[in-house]
């Protein structure tokens, strides 16, 4: 049985250049969160992800490749939590969410606190290439944290 048919979501997706202008909203399932923070994972299992992660990017090329290369995730620590999804750690480009969330997704209790949902938000996402670059973390995250819950079933 598959416990987590809605599981993540992409909305307002913009690509227009200009300050602040394009990115998009993730949203993920409070209660795949909560299940995903209980997850341990070895360093090594995050290496291989962002290795994947790089490897889409150079797949898309050009300025996109050029942007990417600082790609990265930052998950809660030792977790399969994401805390942010950074385009380019110089530049800017960022998905996040309210920090306070990630204490609250350690406590079933709290988990009322947080809704149905977490939301991470755009922060300085400027060009198309930041956005472009988003997406392909989110979908790689996603396609990992999916194989992740699914061991739990």
């Amino acid at each position: 049985m598959d416990n987590y048919r809605f599981f993540y979501r992409i909305d307002g997706l913009d690509l227009v250049p200009g300050n602040k202008t394009a990115g998009f909203c993730f949203s993920v399932l409070t209660q795949a969160l909560a299940d995903l923070i209980q997850i341990q994972v070895p360093a090594i299992e995050i290496e291989r992800l962002m290795s994947d992660v790089h490897q889409r990017i150079a797949r898309v090329g050009g300025s996109v490749y050029e942007a990417g290369q600082q790609a990265q995730i930052l998950f809660v620590e030792g977790t399969a939590c994401p805390r942010a999804f950074i385009s380019d750690s110089l530049f800017g480009g960022s998905l996040g969410a309210d920090p306070e969330t990630f204490g609250r997704l350690h406590r079933p209790d709290r988990l009322d606190w947080i809704g149905p949902e977490v939301e991470y938000t755009p922060h300085n996402c400027d060009t198309p290439d930041q956005a472009i670059i988003l997406v392909v973390l989110v979908q790689a995250w996603a396609e990992y944290a999916r194989a992740k819950l699914r061991q739990l079933e």
